[in-house]
């Protein structure tokens, strides 16, 4: 793999449990509502009436000027209810690129497994509020382009302490000038665990993270996302946040096969059309990542996510245990080690095989090793990763011959 994942487990560490289900994390930028909002707090929700006991409605978001109700609606739209959501508002002032950085947000990704570790966040997306006005200064305003770095940097930072997540940012209030020939990639930001999301429903100048969120709760960690026999996202209209119209469901799409091919060698994520299907679908889980290495898509994150946060939970078990040794050798014993592979393969990789689970890998292997246990008291270990990889091209060749 192009983009190696190492896991330190150590006598401190976070006893997590093993990575199964959606959980997500939506901030968005907001006001505060009283006592039953309040900023820079997670709530976790799980259907869209709980939005009713903050006090958080459409009728907050035109005040406001924000679009809390919006990504949480479009969420549930797709997720349906019964999803999990952390919900936290934070002040319309606060730029990403700061925020992300600091002790609030990494407080609120750690609380997230506070009182039931099968609660943190696998994923996370970020909102800004409505812009009041469009702009062409840049492509995006300055604090999208430098928040996603900022986000890759602590994203690492606090995989390392046992939380592994993934995010999609709002690419919002993009110039009304930029064209997809000439707006900047993202590929070439280093980024691979952070998509920035271009398109939402409304022309409103904010993205649906909410909706794509929405979707990736509801499939499995290495399903596609933009896998069009899923049928299209709950929405008749489509748009860039400059307010330009992607199509309608009764339109020709506005987005050429040139510009789709543009922003999708960009990597950008984006809602697009699919010839002769109605409807939108996205585009693929891009991330800020050349597209040549393996965790340039969110299907990958999630499966390395989830993996990752499996072997944490399976070592932490192990830790403090007598472990014996080879006397001939003062490595540990290979029938011990043998065991543990298999017990980790059974308990979480042969779930998401092909064969005998999910389909999210095509299959996986551990190598546990102890050499020289005795004084090194360290075990250590190798997972490879089959994956299950994504189809994003055909090439046919249609020709009348004399013979078959």
């Amino acid at each position: 793999m192009d983009h190696p994942i190492n896991i330190v487990v150590v006598n401190n560490a976070a006893g997590i449990p093993p990575s199964s289900d959606g959980v997500m994390m939506l901030i968005c930028k907001a006001v505060a509502i009283s006592t039953t909002f309040v900023l820079d707090t997670a709530y976790l929700i799980t259907q869209l009436s709980d939005l009713a006991t903050l006090g958080v409605t459409a009728a907050t978001d035109t005040s406001g000027g924000v679009a809390v109700c919006q990504q949480v609606s479009e969420f549930y739209g797709k997720a349906g209810d019964g999803a999990k959501l952390w919900l936290v508002g934070t002040a319309i002032s606060n730029a990403y690129a700061t925020y992300v950085a600091g002790a609030t947000f990494k407080g609120l990704i750690r609380g997230t497994s506070a009182s039931d570790p099968l609660n943190r966040v696998k994923m996370a997306g970020f909102c800004y509020d409505v812009p009041v006005a469009g702009q062409t200064a840049t492509d995006f305003p300055a604090d999208v382009l430098a928040a996603i770095p900022a986000l890759q940097l602590v994203t690492t930072q606090l995989f390392n302490e046992g939380y592994q997540f993934s995010s999609i940012l709002d690419g919002y209030n993009m110039s009304s000038t930029v064209t997809p020939s000439t707006i900047t990639s993202v590929a070439t930001l280093a980024s691979p665990s952070v998509s920035l999301c271009i398109t939402g429903t409304k022309p409103n100048g904010v993205s649906s993270v909410g909706l794509a969120l929405g979707r990736l709760a509801r499939i499995s960690i290495g399903h596609g996302f933009g896998a069009v026999a899923d049928g299209p996202v709950n929405t008749s209209t489509a748009y860039l946040t400059n307010g330009i119209l992607i199509s309608t469901a009764m339109a020709v799409a506005k987005l050429t096969p040139a510009d789709v091919t543009s922003l999708g060698q960009k990597q950008f994520m984006f809602l697009r059309t699919w010839f002769n299907h109605s409807g939108f679908f996205w585009n693929d889980g891009a991330t800020c990542e050349v597209s040549t290495k393996q965790l340039s898509t969110q299907e990958y994150n999630r499966v390395a996510n989830a993996i990752s946060a499996d072997a944490l939970s399976f070592f932490i078990e192990e830790m403090g245990k007598n472990l014996p040794l080879d006397v001939k050798t003062g490595n540990v014993d290979a029938i011990y080690l043998n065991a543990k592979q298999k017990e980790f393969y059974d308990a979480y990789i042969a779930p998401l095989t092909i064969t005998s689970g999910s389909g999210d890998v095509s299959d996986a292997s551990i190598v546990v090793t102890g050499v020289n246990f005795n004084a090194t008291k360290t075990l250590n270990f190798t997972i490879n990763i089959v994956p299950t990889p994504i189809l994003g091209k055909v090439n046919g060749t249609i020709q009348f011959t004399a013979t078959l």
